[in-house]
């Protein structure tokens, strides 16, 4: 149920663990999940919140940033991890995969969604599944919002052959409108996410209009997080170009293609802007990988071939 609160009580708990999976293996491995569980510690009352909170500024995230990730890690579990996109351990465990409400799988542009009869609670997601191989142009999402609420617009983008993209938005203020291009040529298939962030009782309502066109229109076009090898197939001590759109927290993890965390490329501080960085493979066999980059602002795939 991604529209849950990821607070939730009783029940909800069991199947929210890929919550402290997420942070292990985007941050800093076993040691990140720990530093959450001492900063509960430090205090005698409740504080699963406050800690999280804190062990997220330490790698210079917010809980937010954290949130919006996970809203993208959990669409390739299940069935979606069955093809060729990154996994994680026990990823395919986690069936049938990401719920989609029937009536936000779109078929054809254009089209009109909305919150429908459950609406994402605060910290919930929506996923709006959209085929583009027929739309190799532009997308835009007409989002209105709730007024006086705050939400995180997220657009994933896959292929066929297992590579991906991330980035997310925040939207405040007064009147929740706000306008998303989107760049599908290359691409597959596009993910929009819709995620509840303000702390309410009251329902995160909202409406859509997703339109198609072969020319960029005004409105706002996400900066993304990306990362190509300076070859591929790609030797050992070669490099991998990093872009950040922001400074912040990065980590490059190495999957094999059983979906296993075989190598840990980079884990620190980057700076925003463009990265060379060489990636020595040690002790990696020769063969095909994935290379996940976990950045400030988003995530991106790219399969790769070692030679």
């Amino acid at each position: 149920k991604p529209w849950y609160d990821i607070r939730s009580g009783p029940m909800y708990h069991y199947g929210a663990t890929p919550w402290p999976m997420y942070i292990q293996l985007t941050c800093a491995g076993q040691i990140s999940v720990r530093m959450v569980w001492e900063n509960c510690a430090a205090v005698t009352t409740p504080n699963m919140w406050d800690a999280l909170e804190t062990t997220a500024e330490y790698y210079g995230d917010e809980i937010n940033e954290w949130l919006a990730e996970y809203a993208c890690w959990r669409w390739f579990t299940g069935n979606q991890a069955d093809d060729e996109h990154y996994e994680y351990d026990e990823s395919s465990l986690w069936t049938p995969g990401p719920y989609t409400f029937y009536y936000h799988v779109v078929s054809a542009l254009p089209d009109t969604i909305d919150n429908g009869i459950y609406p994402p609670d605060t910290y919930g997601h929506h996923w709006i599944p959209v085929d583009v191989e027929s739309y190799q142009g532009w997308i835009t999402f007409d989002f209105d919002g709730r007024d006086y609420m705050s939400f995180q617009l997220g657009v994933i983008k896959t292929k066929d052959n297992g590579e991906d993209s991330y980035t997310w938005l925040v939207v405040t203020g007064t009147e929740q409108e706000y306008t998303l291009n989107v760049e599908t040529v290359g691409w597959d298939d596009v993910v929009f996410v819709v995620q509840g962030m303000t702390d309410t009782s009251f329902d995160l309502l909202y409406d859509a209009i997703i339109t198609y066109q072969t020319g960029i229109e005004e409105g706002e076009t996400p900066q993304v997080v990306d990362l190509q090898p300076v070859a591929n197939p790609i030797s050992p001590g070669q490099s991998i170009l990093v872009t950040l759109p922001e400074s912040g927290w990065t980590t490059i993890n190495v999957f094999d293609m059983t979906g296993r965390v075989v190598d840990t490329m980079f884990s620190g501080q980057l700076e925003a802007g463009e990265h060379s960085l060489v990636w020595s493979a040690e002790n990696l066999s020769p063969g095909a990988y994935f290379l996940q980059l976990n950045g400030k602002g988003g995530i991106a795939t790219r399969r790769v071939v070692l030679n």
